[in-house]
């Protein structure tokens, strides 16, 4: 479970810090989280519009930090991602982009504003000065204690925090 928490929270406040409009973000309750293995539904997100020209096209390049975040995140914090976290999130912003084919790697940096290498280091840079705020907000989403990065999310989910509810943990 720290996994989710901690890489929601690296998206929420990517989006603050990158303002990114968002409502919220969850996590879905366990009931969810076994549905999703054999569905294949997110365990959770940040809640932005499914309009690409609000929250990608302003700054696509601020947009792919937003979507780095969260992998970005699991990997600083705890040394490894999960299966398919990446993957996922940057299939998002690809099909943002407007990109419907695989990208070759001249493509992809294009698109990044010059090196997506780049843009994943200063992301990964990101979310070291910014841990503290992590885990802040994904223990307030867990409704829980701290311990380290261990969370220990309160109840069975589902677990929501408000665009507010973000900024005021996260400041």
């Amino acid at each position: 479970m720290t996994h989710v928490f901690i890489h929601e929270a690296a998206h929420a406040v990517a989006a603050l810090d990158r303002h990114i409009p968002f409502n919220g973000v969850f996590i879905q309750d366990l009931a969810g989280w076994v549905r999703w293995n054999a569905t294949g539904l997110m365990l959770g997100g940040v809640q932005i519009s499914s309009d690409p020209a609000i929250w990608l096209l302003p700054d696509p390049v601020a947009a792919l930090e937003f979507v780095l975040a969260g992998s970005a995140a699991e990997s600083v914090v705890l040394g490894h991602i999960l299966e398919g976290s990446y993957v996922g999130d940057v299939e998002v912003w690809r099909r943002g982009m407007g990109e419907t084919g695989r990208l070759s790697p001249s493509r992809l940096d294009e698109l990044a504003g010059g090196s997506f290498v780049k843009v994943g280091s200063r992301t990964k840079a990101w979310v070291e000065e910014n841990r503290a705020r992590i885990r802040a907000v994904a223990t307030a989403l867990g409704g829980g204690e701290q311990m380290g990065f261990g969370i220990q999310a309160v109840g069975a989910g589902p677990w929501r925090l408000t665009s507010g509810q973000v900024a005021a943990v996260a400041s």
